[in-house]
């Protein structure tokens, strides 16, 4: 999944990893070593939710992205 930050600012990109990249300078963000199907940030921004299916079952883990600012 692809989700962009509510400022428009960062861009967070689902997969067998996560990672957010800055758009403004293209730089790295965040690396979750987790894999998502889906992404989405809070609506403050400071929050991402990967969701996804693990072990058959549908999960929803959320990450503060305050600690990789």
């Amino acid at each position: 999944g692809i989700a962009f930050s509510p400022e428009g600012d960062r861009i967070a990109l689902g997969g067998a990893s996560t990672t957010v990249v800055s758009l403004e300078d293209g730089g790295l963000v965040a690396e979750i070593p987790e894999s998502s199907q889906a992404v989405s940030f809070s609506p403050d921004g400071t929050r991402l939710a990967l969701g996804g299916a693990i072990g058959g079952n549908s999960t929803v883990r959320v990450h503060s992205l305050v600690d990789y600012d």
